[in-house]
């Protein structure tokens, strides 16, 4: 008979809901993974677990609800329009672009940079806006190093319209460069410090007199033991 077909169902490791407290950059994420674990439960039990799922001014905007079936479609209405409305997150996204402080020249303040930027893109997209928009490169330009516009002259030359997909692509391979040659470089230094001792690792020390490790030498019928042939 023939095995049956492995449950890989079963290995999915259950997913862990974060509490939303009201960042509308969330709201999306967070909707979508209540809606994946809770989609086939009653009513009254998703609005149970929304509430236990709620934080802050996300639960606040609730709380007058009462606990019944029908409760739960008008819960989810006012969430949506207070948290999870396009246009107001994309005009949030924005705001934080322009408040992100331009990174200093080293590989952890542009890792900073590029994470906090790449989540606010993410969400821009999540909200259905393009990315490529030109206010948005006009907000993120400036903050940029200037090797990344350097690196884009070479790559699309210096007359060619460039996206910020282009530019942030660029702006991403110098970070991950950056973090390589400093990893490097940390890892030569160690070496510098502790350098390997491989011309020693066939010989052993007794005493004043060192020996040799030759299994082939089994007069003393050592199987193979490193013996003091000296008469000591």
């Amino acid at each position: 008979a023939s095995a049956a077909a492995p449950d890989f169902q079963q290995k999915v490791p259950p997913i862990k809901l974060e509490k939303f407290t009201g960042n509308m950059l969330e709201w999306r994420s967070f909707w979508s993974q209540f809606q994946v674990l809770y989609q086939n439960s009653p009513k009254l039990n998703k609005l149970i677990a929304l509430r236990q799922h709620l934080r802050g001014k996300a639960l606040d905007a609730i709380n007058g609800l009462i606990m019944v079936e029908s409760s739960y479609d008008k819960a989810v209405e006012i969430l949506v329009d207070r948290f999870g409305e396009p246009e107001r997150q994309v005009e949030l996204i924005y705001a934080q672009f322009a408040r992100l402080s331009a990174p200093s020249n080293n590989p952890t303040s542009l890792r900073t940079f590029l994470d906090q930027g790449e989540f606010l893109l993410h969400s821009l997209e999540a909200a259905g806006k393009d990315v490529n928009d030109s206010a948005l490169a006009y907000l993120v330009k400036p903050k940029l190093p200037q090797v990344v516009f350097l690196k884009m002259a070479e790559l699309y030359g210096v007359k060619g319209q460039w996206t910020l997909t282009q530019i942030w692509d660029v702006f991403k391979k110098h970070v991950q460069a950056l973090e390589l040659s400093q990893f490097n470089w940390d890892l030569g230094k160690i070496d510098k410090q502790q350098p390997p001792n491989f011309g020693n690792r066939n010989r052993v020390n007794n005493g004043n007199h060192t020996s040799k490790l030759d299994p082939s030498n089994s007069s003393s019928n050592t199987g193979g033991l490193l013996t003091d042939n000296t008469g000591k």
